[in-house]
This record gives C-alpha cells, sequence and structure tokens, in this order.
C-alpha cells in the first residue's frame, strides 16, 4: 500500500504534482495553506480536502511542501510539531537544497528536495508537461528509492544531484528558461524599434529561435553557433553596437562576450572583438 500524501501550498507545482500522484494511485489525503480561496481552488484542482498546514502535516506520510523559496523553512518550523515519526518531507524549491527543512529532521523526519526542470504557467500544463520531463531530487540517506518512485510514477525522470550542486543546477536552469524568455523579449522589442509590427516579428522570429534551440540539443553549442561573432565578423559587431543604446547595448555586449568564450576563431580575430565587447 502506498503511503499517504499531504501537499502544502496549492499553487501551480503543488497542485500539479498533487494531481498527478493523485492520477497515480497515490493517496493525497490534504492540500495544506492558510485557508484562502487560492488553497481551495488547489484542493479542488488536486481532489484532495483543504486543511491547515499543520492538519495536512499530521495526516501524511510524504510531505510535499510546494511553497515560494523564502518560505520554506518557516513552513518547515510550522509543521515540524505536527510530524508523524519517520515522515519524510521535501519540498520543490530549485536552489535549496534539503537542508533548509531542518527543522522537520529534528523531530524524527527525513528532509528530501525535488524540483521539476519544467515550467508550470498554470497547474493543468504543469501536470501535463510533467510526463517526461526531468526532476532532480537529493535529500537524507535512505530517502533516494522513495523520490525515484514519487517522480516514475508521475511519469517523470529522477536525476540525482547533490546538495552543494543544486544552487547550481537551478541557476543554469534559470539562464536556459526564464533568461532566454527576457532574451527574446529584448529582440522582439528591436524589431518594435525597427518598425516592424509585432505579430511580423513573432512569426519571423519563432522559425529561427526554434531551429536554434534544436541545433544546440543535435550538434551542441560550439557546433551550433552561428552570427558575426562565430565568423569573426568585428565590423558588424561594431555596428550594432553604435545602433544600440543602454540596457540593450549593455546586454548585446555581455552576452557577445559569453559567445566569444565559445567560439572558434583565429586569435586575431578574437582579440578584435574582445576590444569591442569589453565592459
Amino acid at each position: 500500500m502506498r503511503e499517504a500524501v499531504s501537499i502544502i501550498g496549492a499553487g501551480r507545482v503543488g497542485a500539479a504534482l498533487g494531481a498527478g500522484l493523485r492520477r497515480a494511485g497515490w493517496p493525497v489525503v490534504a492540500v495544506g495553506g492558510r485557508g484562502t480561496a487560492a488553497t481551495r481552488r488547489g484542493a479542488r484542482f488536486v481532489g484532495a480536502p483543504a486543511a491547515s498546514a499543520r492538519a495536512a502535516a499530521a495526516a501524511a506520510d510524504i510531505v510535499i511542501v510546494a511553497v515560494p523559496d523564502d518560505a520554506v523553512a518557516a513552513t518547515a518550523r510550522e509543521i515540524a510539531p505536527a510530524l508523524r515519526r519517520g515522515a519524510v518531507v521535501l519540498h520543490t524549491a530549485g536552489a535549496l537544497s534539503s537542508d533548509a527543512l531542518s527543522p522537520v529532521r529534528r523531530r524524527g523526519a527525513r528532509a528530501a528536495s525535488l524540483h521539476p526542470l519544467m515550467t508550470f504557467p498554470t497547474p493543468g500544463r504543469g501536470l501535463a508537461a510533467l510526463r517526461g520531463a526531468h526532476v532532480f531530487v537529493e535529500g537524507d540517506r535512505g530517502t533516494r528509492p522513495l523520490l525515484h518512485r514519487l517522480v516514475r510514477n508521475l511519469g517523470a525522470v529522477p536525476v540525482d544531484v547533490s546538495k552543494r550542486g543544486k544552487v547550481l543546477y537551478h541557476a543554469g536552469a534559470v539562464l536556459a528558461c526564464n533568461a532566454l524568455v527576457a532574451l527574446l523579449a529584448d529582440a522582439f522589442a528591436l524589431f518594435s524599434a525597427a518598425g516592424i509590427p509585432e505579430r511580423r516579428a513573432l512569426a519571423a522570429l519563432g522559425p529561427l529561435v526554434r531551429t536554434t534551440v534544436e541545433n544546440v540539443l543535435a550538434l551542441g553549442p560550439a557546433r551550433a553557433l552561428t552570427g558575426p561573432v562565430a565568423r569573426g565578423d568585428a565590423r558588424t559587431v561594431a555596428r550594432h553596437l553604435a545602433a544600440l543604446h543602454g540596457r540593450h547595448r549593455d546586454v548585446y555586449a555581455a552576452l557577445g562576450r559569453s559567445t566569444l568564450a565559445i567560439a572558434r576563431l583565429p586569435i586575431s580575430s578574437r582579440r578584435a572583438l574582445a576590444a569591442l565587447l569589453a565592459p
């Protein structure tokens, strides 16, 4: 028989995980929170009763803390007195290790973390995206088999990460996802400044972005690299820099330096570009 599960935090991640585990046959017995409308909505999505955080923690053998990163430690302190002895408490914060849950260890519970490398724009989209996603896990001794079982039952792929490596892994994920969104927003802004309508910019840049990502995944960053820096075209880079101002110029120069780091160029071309792109 599978262990009882509670979700604390009824946001997009918690609701998606709770619904996914319930669909996979795990008994999700409560969704804990502050009793707000958001908690009730999350509980309805999961198909479990809403409860206070402490009541939810007391009702389960596995407690998933899916609250914002800055609230993990406080939530651990809040629920620790209510935990069953031998319970496993895991959080979903990307940049924190299981040590953020240290208060639960003092109550005889084991601590772990589980972070899906996927975006959760809504609970429903997040639930659908979990299948085939990679989920990074770490925790106290003896928790790994349980973490792998939870992840596989969600239809996802478990990947072990060390406590020390967790924050670096998450920073890399932020660059690949959130920073990419911000970068594309800057690209659209430059198209707009050039007089190109937004709908046309979206239609034009879409194939370029998709093909670039596919090339990186198939060939690796260095072999997928194209453009003026990859060609050693210092004159084009100089024209770009002269046309750009403020934040857009800073972003272009900073990413140009990162591009130069992986470009395969003669030393003379590398020096010319480095001089142009210097902070």
